[in-house]
């Protein structure tokens, strides 16, 4: 991007700013800020966690991106621009704000006042220089008017390109969501690119890997195209983790200090409306409403866990399945309480049409060959169906799963193992963008027949990389698995390996039935313990 003048943005005018208001998350101004010889948008610009009247629009100077950013070590001021039309001509909002060097000079700007469901466009200038153009959204505030999202998940950078999020950029959809494995923590050199030769512990350690993902040109795309909202799973910090609890003989201590790192750096590069982090603890879950449409729950199925059962068991599987007495025989917690109570208090209010689940691990049972992956779902049989008998209230549940680099479709039936009983809901089983497949090569035959087999299994695919589109309307959900052909390839071919569709649920007249769909309540306000935007 060539430099370009610096322009005078009236944070007050009237015309533009009168209604707008600007709440940073970051420190006040420096009293000036040297020049930037170089081009410090590396790594593009993003809007996420939208509202009805807004959005977090979020950049990250970095004029050297993966050496710890190349910035000097004083705050930089950021001009900021929202405007109607993707020339930045019709400004509808302005103003500058910090680019904290204690937050690796993020910017994250919560803008609002600004009219629901309509489409806008934010850049970012500095010293001269002016990022990439960004598409931000902002929801309905009623209504039922049609809503089209993507999801993907599990984007290890040197697995494979990211095509898959190319083709995403391209789909027109109003929003996307990212189920996590947005980094991998391991180091890794190949197959297909260099990533990383250590494994990230430290701070700087994640920033740095934050930097090497989100220089990619194709995430870059899909962050310009559309808002993302954005949940974590285990990549972020390690695999598997569980609470308190890592792998390879860590410390409580040392897992609490990487929890720590982790939340801080994914805060840090992800448009997402949270306070900063300052220990090993973040609330992520939380609620957006597209009008009275869609509500969407989106759940952290990692901070609050007991670790998963059968691990000896399943560390002499090759497959890594396993089944033991306490799979079942044990009550654990995928969710805790805490975050199941939130769920409860999501679902029973609200008003939507359709209740999207955004979260991490397969739900629905899959047992293998008398062995189940007790990292899953399957691990947790008990909250399982706590949260199950939460969902089939209302009319129509559907679950978004990311983790597993399969693609699934899964049929909810009342009882979820027996077809017999009333279909409830769907869950959505989205492959990865570039991660390699979790079943050998040798295997997927075997495996796609196996998971096939299962009667309330629509489609399995454990080969192909990609992503998914779903269109909502108050009458119907239509999904669509677009696969890549080889992610190992540059700019491979893009193809639809699945469509499906499914009518809406509608109440039936009179009272519902005892565990039938409440009576929708009004709308949980944004300060009680259960938070939505829209």
């Amino acid at each position: 991007m060539e430099p370009i003048g610096r322009r005078s943005l009236l944070v007050g005018a009237a015309a533009t700013v009168a209604a707008v208001r600007l709440r940073s998350l970051l420190a006040p101004l420096p009293a000036g800020a040297a020049p930037l010889p170089v081009d410090p948008f590396t790594l593009g610009v993003a809007t996420g966690d939208p509202t009805s009247s807004g959005f977090i629009a979020w950049t990250r100077l970095a004029p050297d991106p993966t050496n710890g950013g190349g910035m000097p070590p004083d705050d930089v001021p950021v001009e900021w621009v929202v405007a109607r039309d993707a020339a930045m001509s019709d400004v509808a909002a302005s103003g500058t704000v910090a680019a904290v060097a204690e937050l690796a000079h993020t910017v994250h700007v919560d803008v609002t006042g600004l009219a629901p469901d309509r489409e806008w466009f934010v850049q970012f200038h500095v010293e001269g220089w002016s990022s990439p153009v960004g598409r931000g959204r902002t929801l309905p505030a009623s209504g039922t008017g049609a809503l089209r999202f993507g999801f993907v998940s599990c984007q290890k950078y040197a697995s494979g390109y990211y095509t898959a999020l190319r083709g995403l950029s391209e789909e027109g959809v109003d929003l996307w969501f990212h189920l996590g494995d947005y980094i991998y923590e391991n180091a890794a050199s190949g197959p297909v690119r260099p990533e990383a030769t250590i494994e990230a512990v430290t701070l700087d350690d994640y920033r740095n890997r934050y930097a090497i993902y989100k220089s990619d040109p194709d995430l870059q795309a899909a962050h310009h195209a559309a808002p993302v909202i954005v949940v974590w799973d285990d990549h972020e910090v390690d695999n598997n983790y569980a609470d308190e609890v890592g792998q390879g003989g860590q410390t409580t201590a040392q897992i609490r200090a990487r929890r720590q790192a982790g939340y801080r750096a994914w805060f840090e590069h992800l448009p997402v409306r949270l306070p900063v982090p300052t220990g090993p603890d973040l609330q992520i879950y939380r609620g957006f409403d597209w009008g009275d449409l869609a509500r969407f729950h989106m759940l952290d199925g990692r901070q609050y866990r007991d670790p998963a059962p059968c691990q000896v068991e399943a560390e002499a599987n090759p497959l890594g399945l396993a089944d033991c007495p306490a799979r079942t025989g044990e009550d654990r917690t995928m969710l805790g309480a805490d975050q199941r109570r939130w769920l409860a208090d999501s679902l029973a209010s609200s008003p939507a049409v359709w209740d999207v689940v955004g979260q991490q691990t397969v739900f629905v049972p899959l047992p293998i060959a008398g062995g189940y992956n007790t990292d899953q779902w399957d691990g947790y049989p008990q909250d399982r169906q706590r949260v199950w008998e939460l969902l089939r209230q209302r009319l129509n549940p559907v679950i978004l799963t990311g983790d597993i680099h399969v693609g699934g479709v899964a049929r909810l039936h009342h009882e979820l193992e027996d077809v017999a009983t009333e279909r409830i809901g769907t869950e959505l089983v989205g492959t990865s963008v570039s991660s390699a497949a979790s079943i050998p090569d040798e295997l997927a035959d075997v495996a796609d027949e196996i998971v096939g087999s299962i009667p309330y299994i629509e489609y399995a695919n454990v080969r192909q990389r990609g992503y998914t589109v779903v269109d909502l309307t108050a009458d119907s959900m239509r999904y669509e698995y677009k696969v890549v052909a080889d992610a190992t390839v540059p700019d491979s071919a893009i193809t639809t390996a699945h469509t499906g569709q499914v009518p809406a649920r509608v109440a039936p007249a009179g009272p519902p039935p005892p565990d039938g769909p409440p009576t929708a309540g009004p709308a949980v306000p944004v300060t009680a313990p259960a938070t939505f935007t829209g």
